[in-house]
């Protein structure tokens, strides 16, 4: 299976994931990040706050983002600024 940076090398490659995960934690602050796919045992080692997960609860994961609970804000999460 060819990756969309298969032309590229794996180096490259490898550090394209590290910049959109690290771009995903910075605009979404999620308390962890699954990598899934084949593709995730090319990594040498995975980001920091990220694990391998299993194909298998991909549409699970994405149905349980449009779940209402999960909607729901964190913990020092504010919907208005501060005054």
């Amino acid at each position: 299976m060819r990756t969309m940076w298969a032309g590229h090398g794996k180096k490259k490659w490898r550090r394209h994931v590290a910049d959109v995960v690290a771009c995903f934690i910075a605009a979404l602050e999620p308390d962890d990040i699954v990598i899934g796919g084949g593709n995730v045992k090319k990594l040498d080692a995975l980001p920091p706050h990220c694990r391998a997960g299993d194909n298998a609860n991909a549409f699970r994961g994405g149905f349980r983002l449009w779940e209402k609970d999960a909607a729901l804000p964190r913990a020092g999460w504010r919907s208005k600024p501060a005054a």
